[in-house]
């Protein structure tokens, strides 16, 4: 085979990877279970990377009208437009330990707590899924209480169908901007 290789790790082997310390934890990321957590209800963010960026601005926007100061990490997941839809967990990306440092300017980025994050399914499952539109009617979400009103241990951020929530939520932010 004469095809170049690449000495870089690829995506699916940083995302086991990350996997694999997914649940470990650092004093920045403990949850303050006096405070109240927002979770992205999708798989993962959709869209090109621009358009990720899009919706996670408007996650956290949407935290903040909610007067929500604490994402779910395990909830953060970025799509891998390339390689089929792969999700990729937030600190694969990103420094997460670096952005709690602007902790209460930004919301805090917390780790799973079973004691605070009840209604959340904290497996797996939803890792490697791979689909087209995770905002699409029946598309899998990782909360154990369907009932959106009634899920509140974390709160539903995003979610909705076609554009999904965040989407429009993020285009009325834009809007409102230019016309002020």
């Amino acid at each position: 085979d004469t095809r170049p290789t690449s000495t870089r790790p690829s995506i699916v082997a940083a995302t086991e990877q990350q996997s694999s310390t997914f649940s470990s934890t650092t004093a920045s990321t403990n949850p303050n279970p006096n405070l109240p957590t927002i979770a992205l209800t999708e798989p993962f963010l959709k869209g090109g990377f621009r358009n990720q960026v899009m919706r996670f601005h408007a996650l956290l926007l949407q935290a903040q009208s909610k007067n929500i100061s604490q994402i779910l990490l395990p909830s953060l997941r970025w799509g891998d437009g390339v390689g089929g839809g792969i999700a990729i967990p937030h600190q694969t990306l990103f420094d997460v330990e670096y952005w709690n440092t602007y902790y209460p300017a930004l919301p805090k980025l917390v780790s799973y707590d079973y004691a605070q994050h009840y209604q959340w399914d904290n497996s797996s499952r939803l890792l490697n899924v791979s689909m087209e539109n995770p905002t699409k009617p029946g598309a899998p979400i990782q909360f154990l209480e369907e009932d959106e009103e009634k899920c509140t241990h974390p709160y539903r951020g995003g979610g909705g169908v076609k554009a999904g929530v965040l989407w429009n939520f993020y285009k009325r932010y834009t809007k409102a901007m230019i016309d002020e």
